[in-house]
């Protein structure tokens, strides 16, 4: 016996459907939020302040008691649990068209 790909029901597929790609996942928006110096952070489950960017695109570097970090920019969340994102990035995701969902709170 061949291993075609059957559909759900167990019936065969259509001359058409035999060689049809399944779509591609889309990727996951991820939305950039405009760090500034000063700024509470947790990296780690750790509490922090934002120094500044490296330049890489990737890299920040944070302060956590006393000592100087330099961590993924990704990685970071905001210091204050519940606190709303600052008026730049509320900005920003109006524009992006996701305010209202659960990106525009971190927590």
């Amino acid at each position: 016996m061949t291993d075609r790909s059957r559909l759900p029901s167990g019936g065969p597929r259509r001359a058409s459907q035999r060689r049809a790609r399944p779509a591609a996942a889309k990727a996951p928006v991820e939305i950039e939020v405009p760090w500034h110096p000063g700024n509470r952070v947790r990296w780690r489950d750790r509490a922090g302040t934002y120094r500044y960017d490296v330049g890489d695109g990737e890299h920040v570097e944070i302060v956590i008691a006393e000592r100087v970090y330099r961590v993924r920019r990704t990685e970071l969340r905001s210091g204050v649990k519940g606190r709303r994102l600052p008026e730049d990035a509320r900005a920003y995701l109006d524009i992006a068209g996701v305010r209202g969902t659960a990106v525009s709170r971190i927590g």
